[in-house]
């Protein structure tokens, strides 16, 4: 049985004592997650529309660790309503409806954003380059490469300043970011020249970073920046670029 199937079966079982609003919140999470998964992108988001409106029917709904080290963490009724702009977001993005996924993901941010000034905790501040990092990939999508360009280096500069606090490298969410700004570039979506950061300089700082440490899960990555580099440093020119534009 897939993972989808169990959560609807749960679902149908959760009843009377059993059933309560934030266990059956939990399972269409569950079930949406696993839809998505499973590339059912619709039935994705008529889950995330019910849980949503459980939270709506629910302005008190919260959840609260069970484990020794958790027991206090309350997971709120505003972080349930975040994730749940992002899956409403995917859904949408699978639906190829990006507009409506771009609107959802500029909710979370700002929901994001207010975690982080509340907290200032290292994990929200990825987070938020992570949505940043999802709104330049969906922008791209939608052959809107200005903002994907703006999306991307805002993301970047989040990455920037976790890795001053954690001393961390190179993250999958900085690798992604990376990705999305050099092929801006490299397929003509944007000037090189329109660029605030140095792309070269932030490829050629991963790629060192990936050679000096390297590890099956960026081998790809390190010969993708490579083959970017190359591309980049032979001075070819990008189709939106002029022919004096700085390189």
């Amino acid at each position: 049985m897939k993972a989808s199937a169990r959560y609807e079966e749960l679902l149908r079982t959760l009843s009377g004592p059993d059933d309560s609003p934030i266990d059956r919140l939990k399972a269409e999470i569950g079930l949406a997650s696993s839809s998505l998964s499973a590339g059912e992108a619709a039935a994705a988001l008529a889950a995330v529309e019910r849980a949503e409106a459980l939270l709506r029917a629910n302005p008190g709904l919260e959840a609260r660790g069970s484990g020794s080290l958790v027991e206090h963490y309350v997971y709120s009724h505003a972080r349930y309503a975040a994730l749940l702009l992002g899956l409403r977001a995917e859904a949408l993005v699978a639906l190829r409806r990006y507009p409506e996924a771009e609107t959802a993901l500029a909710a979370r941010e700002q929901a994001l954003r207010g975690f982080f000034e509340a907290s200032e905790a290292d994990e929200d501040l990825l987070a938020l380059a992570q949505v940043e990092l999802r709104r330049a990939e969906v922008a791209a999508s939608a052959g809107q490469g200005t903002e994907a360009l703006r999306f991307a280096e805002g993301g970047l500069a989040r990455i920037d300043d976790f890795n001053e606090r954690t001393g961390s490298g190179v993250t999958e969410t900085s690798l992604r970011l990376l990705r999305v700004l050099a092929a801006l570039v490299l397929d003509g979506s944007v000037a090189r020249s329109s660029l605030h950061r140095d792309l070269e300089a932030d490829l050629a700082a991963a790629y060192d970073f990936m050679a000096r440490f390297p590890s099956p899960r960026t081998r790809e990555d390190r010969m993708r920046f490579e083959i970017y580099l190359t591309m980049l440093r032979s001075g070819a020119p990008t189709p939106n670029a002029s022919p004096g534009s700085p390189r």
